[in-house]
């Protein structure tokens, strides 16, 4: 119930902030794509409506290649700063886990063989946000202000068996799951959805 209530909220804001879709883009027809390789709940946290005219959409679906690194979605968005503070005021009410950059409590999941994760026990996983610095931000670095909100992150098989990572280097009880969250920077009025199955 408290995640539909936020699904809700990030509509209203969605719609506020922009007021039409435009999906002609390919990107946006690439991330509906690789959406539908996980159940829909996992994604259930994005908007409803994806805009070609974000900030960045960032697709990289699961493969069946011995250096498949999982499915990653990010889709960045700029808010009005008072839609800002809606969403993190909703946010801070589900009480969920939050992170700052470079946490010793998280990983970065997404990088290739889970490298330099291998030793980090009993930590949260994150996508691979360095990423990030390059797809959505003009400098090319990440705001030192963004926080992390873990929506859900668990281990298992949420992957069709073939498109399933060997998770090479990563913590033994997170071979294989999904992390799911929203980042923000209040600084630069940033926000992106994150998902990563591997």
């Amino acid at each position: 119930m408290k995640i539909f209530k936020l699904v809700v909220i990030i509509y209203l804001i969605l719609w506020n902030y922009t007021g039409y879709c435009q999906n002609g883009n390919n990107i946006v027809a690439e991330f509906n794509n690789a959406r539908k390789q996980v159940d829909s709940n996992l994604s259930s946290h994005f908007p409803e409506i994806i805009l070609s005219k974000a900030i960045g959409i960032s697709v990289k679906p699961a493969l069946e290649s011995e250096y498949n690194e999982g499915l990653g979605l990010s889709y960045a968005i700029a808010l009005k700063k008072e839609n800002l503070t809606i969403l993190i005021d909703s946010l801070n009410k589900l009480r969920l886990p939050v992170f700052r950059l470079n946490s010793k409590k998280t990983f970065q999941i997404d990088r290739p063989y889970g490298e330099g994760t291998s030793n980090q026990k009993n930590c949260n996983p994150l996508p691979n946000y360095s990423r990030w610095a390059h797809s959505f931000f003009p400098d090319e670095k990440l705001p030192k202000d963004m926080r992390f909100y873990i929506i859900d992150a668990k281990a298992g098989e949420y992957l069709s068996k073939n498109l399933l990572t060997k998770g090479g280097g990563l913590p033994k009880e997170w071979k294989n799951g999904y992390s799911r969250g929203i980042a923000i920077s209040e600084k630069t009025n940033t926000v992106i959805y994150w998902l990563v199955v591997w």
